[in-house]
């Protein structure tokens, strides 16, 4: 299913994934544009705990939530164009 009136930007944030012997990044951050509706999650400071961002224009939006898991390694962004 596509819906061309909505436009959605992502952007993400690597960082080097210390955890492994290669070279290689891991997503640190993520920010969702969807109009004028903002959501994200920045988790690439180590020492503190992630941030999750909720900007919404119009809150009465349904559908659009950040989520995490009880351990609070897994992010769940949900925009209101899914629902």
């Amino acid at each position: 299913m596509t819906n061309d009136a909505v436009v959605i930007q992502v952007h993400v944030r690597t960082k080097p994934c210390y955890y492994r012997k290669e070279d290689v990044t891991c997503n640190c951050a993520v920010a969702m544009r969807e109009g004028n509706h903002i959501l994200g999650v920045y988790a690439c400071d180590p020492k503190s705990p992630p941030i999750a961002i909720r900007y919404l224009v119009d809150p009465d939006v349904p559908g659009a939530e950040i989520t995490a898991s009880r351990d609070g390694k897994k992010y769940t962004v949900c925009l209101a164009t899914l629902y």
